[in-house]
């Protein structure tokens, strides 16, 4: 889409051209990091609003970061095998 004098484009407060898709983009990495950070024993609500905000960062972490629940498992298989 181009910006003439007839038909601006949509600027924010500094000036940048708006782009309408950021806030949609937002929320689907904010919900694809909640469903993977529910299925790693994490918080998705807080995954959520780091996926929302940060956008591909926050995907890039919670794939980064351990598996809590697989961490957990291996935990209780070592405790079993040392009674």
């Amino acid at each position: 889409m181009d910006c003439t004098a007839e038909k601006p484009c949509a600027t924010d407060r500094l000036g940048r051209k708006r782009n309408d898709m950021e806030p949609i983009s937002g929320l689907i990495l904010g919900i694809v990091c909640a469903i993977i950070a529910d299925s790693r024993g994490r918080n998705p609500l807080g995954w959520f609003f780091i996926g929302f905000l940060l956008n591909c960062i926050g995907l890039i972490l919670i794939l980064v970061l351990p598996d809590l629940k697989a961490l957990e498992q291996q935990d209780r298989e070592l405790r079993a095998e040392n009674r």
